[in-house]
């Protein structure tokens, strides 16, 4: 596995392990860098490293796990790493991209339609 792949198991395990890490702006941001992120492995990861730079406790969290997604000590990074023997980008990005989407739901509130407050003469008992 490469470090690019490594970097990226590494951070979705940490999305999926220690969600709480991530404040709500964080997950807001993450959801938009996820939203514009390439179906490049190299370009996803260098887009993580970029994104934690800034963000010292993420930062410190995801670096055992990269060091572990190396030594391929966890069975679920085993599945990944059976499953894509020769790596599709788009693999990638849709493993982090479900992460997040599963971990890190849009909480966005839906905007109500505005409806009238109902002034209809029918309604209305006399």
């Amino acid at each position: 596995m490469s470090p690019d792949e490594q970097n990226i198991v590494g951070f979705v395990k940490l999305i999926e392990s220690e969600p709480f890490l991530f404040s709500s702006s964080d997950q807001t941001s993450l959801r938009e860098l996820v939203a514009t992120l390439p179906n490049d492995i190299e370009e996803i990861s260098n887009a993580i490293a970029e994104w934690c730079k800034s963000r010292n406790q993420i930062l410190n969290s995801l670096m055992p796990l990269i060091a572990n997604v190396s030594k391929d000590n966890d069975s679920q990074t085993r599945a990944v790493t059976r499953k894509v023997k020769s790596p599709d980008p788009k693999d990638y990005y849709d493993i982090l991209s479900n992460a997040v989407r599963v971990n890190f739901p849009d909480s966005t509130p839906q905007k109500p339609t505005q409806q009238p407050p109902d002034q209809n003469p029918s309604n209305s008992q006399s």
